[in-house]
């Protein structure tokens, strides 16, 4: 008897079990439709971006107007198309001046590091000068070599001797960072990289104590 009511109980069960599976993957599915429609939106809404860029980089022969629209076309591309960013931060570079040298030597850092050309991300990182640079782009631009050296320490992580150098190289960025960076941009920034800032030099006036390390 209670074998024949096992039986059916036991089908109830798995049919229950069947359906609440089923209900979980049309609620998956649809939150990936969701997901690739906005992908869609966004993708489009980014190609207009850059189609108004090019059109207005086109009409212009004013040298800065230039080197904006340059800076602002390698912005758009870079976490999208790696090639069409590094031609216009290699077009950054070719017609920079002041403060435009630094962001195209963040524009080439940011290409390099990104495909694993160290050794040419390297050479970046030794030609940029912080002299007359606004602190803010130093700031970025160290956050980059922080990043860089963490590669390369990653890279090499059957060296100690290497290692060790690399990530000692990455500390003194971050260092940097914490003496260029605003007060909430060294928040951001620490809260992303909160192990390695336990181990730099703390610096006053960036943020409290317990803000800088709230769980201890």
């Amino acid at each position: 008897m209670k074998f024949r009511i096992a039986i059916p109980l036991l089908l109830v069960l798995s049919f229950l079990s069947c359906s609440g599976r089923n209900e979980q993957i049309d609620s998956i599915l649809q939150e990936l439709d969701r997901t690739i429609d906005n992908r869609w939106r966004y993708e489009q809404e980014k190609l207009q971006k850059i189609d108004r860029l090019k059109e207005e980089l086109a009409k212009t022969d004013e040298p800065l107007v230039r080197m904006e629209y340059y800076s602002a076309l390698f912005d758009q591309y870079k976490n999208y198309q790696y090639d069409s960013a590094f031609v216009y931060a290699k077009l950054l570079e070719q017609s920079a001046v002041g403060e435009y040298k630094a962001k195209a030597q963040i524009a080439l850092l940011h290409c390099f590091k990104s495909v694993g050309f160290f050794y040419e991300a390297v050479e970046v990182i030794k030609a940029f000068n912080p002299q007359g640079v606004p602190p803010s782009l130093c700031a970025e631009f160290y956050f980059l070599c922080a990043e860089t050296w963490q590669s390369l320490s990653s890279y090499v992580s059957g060296s100690d001797v290497l290692s060790a150098e690399y990530d000692a190289q990455r500390l003194a960025c971050y260092n940097k960072v914490l003496e260029y960076a605003e007060e909430s941009s060294y928040c951001w920034i620490r809260q992303t990289r909160q192990n390695d800032y336990r181990a730099a030099v703390r610096l006053p006036g960036y943020c409290r104590q317990e803000e800088i390390y709230p769980d201890e």
